[in-house]
């Protein structure tokens, strides 16, 4: 939990500057490539390796996390936020058990190193989303962490 602040810090800097959608998908593209070594690298993977492009890749998740709370925050009027959080919680369990279901069955008929493959791909595209949609030009007003600030939007 080392890096937390270094995240909560670059994830508040970066989207004051280029913006929610545009500082996911600039860190996006520069950690997808450290997604994809895992499985391109030899086996055995060497550690450090292995270790350098895990630690991007979380600090990607952390950064994410951090941005998309805020936009949330900011966006959702105060009376829903409890709702709207509640939410995507459900959904994101949801999802952390689908993905560990999807990576059963394909390193029960695949491989691991084919399950390896499609957890990288998907964490290398995770920002195609945001790419396509309209958040991707929205930025935050100067006051960032005031909840419920729809009418903030620039």
């Amino acid at each position: 939990m080392a890096d937390s602040y270094p995240r909560a810090l670059s994830g508040e800097r970066l989207s004051r500057r280029l913006g929610c959608g545009r500082s996911i998908l600039a860190i996006g593209l520069a950690v997808a490539p450290a997604s994809l070594v895992v499985p391109l690298v030899g086996q055995p993977i060497p550690g450090l390796v292995a270790a350098l492009a895990w630690a991007m890749v979380i600090f990607k998740v952390g950064f994410d996390g951090v941005v998309l709370m805020s936009f949330r925050q900011h966006v959702t009027p105060p009376r829903l936020l409890g709702r709207v959080n509640g939410t995507l919680r459900v959904m994101f369990s949801g999802a952390l058990t689908l993905g560990a279901a999807t990576a059963a069955f394909v390193g029960a008929h695949a491989g691991p190193r084919a399950a390896t493959w499609v957890a990288c791909a998907a964490l290398a595209l995770v920002w195609v989303p945001i790419l396509r949609s309209p958040m991707r030009r929205q930025t935050l007003g100067a006051d960032i962490g005031r909840p419920g600030g729809i009418d903030r939007f620039r």
